[in-house]
């Protein structure tokens, strides 16, 4: 089943998560800053992966996942593990071979923006 993601343009999806560190002059307090970005980078690098691995089930059974709306059968809510807390994917069943990716967001935030 084919998942397309609703919240970015096609072929930029996750892109936010990715993003490159700044680079230092090689002083001390540049490098404590570039140590600082390399674990940011990694964290926002291993949540893209928990979300595109959690984002994968939806390929074989998306009617397992949370009903976002009592009154819509095919609006529903994935949760996304990942450390302490993790992501919420906001999704819509097409049909029987497309889901559609709406919005995320972490599990802390009240609601998607």
């Amino acid at each position: 089943m084919p998942v397309r993601d609703g919240t970015r343009p096609p072929g930029t999806a996750g892109r936010g998560f990715g993003a490159s560190a700044p680079r230092g002059t090689g002083s001390p307090a540049s490098t404590s800053r570039l140590g600082s970005a390399g674990r940011h980078d990694k964290e926002r690098l291993e949540a893209l992966e928990a979300i595109g691995h959690g984002i994968s089930l939806l390929e074989r059974s998306p009617f397992s996942c949370r009903k976002a709306s009592p009154g819509n059968a095919f609006l529903r809510e994935l949760i996304v593990a990942f450390g302490a807390t993790g992501y919420v994917a906001l999704f819509e069943i097409d049909d029987d071979q497309t889901v559609t990716v709406l919005a995320e967001r972490h599990q802390r935030e009240d609601d998607y923006h």
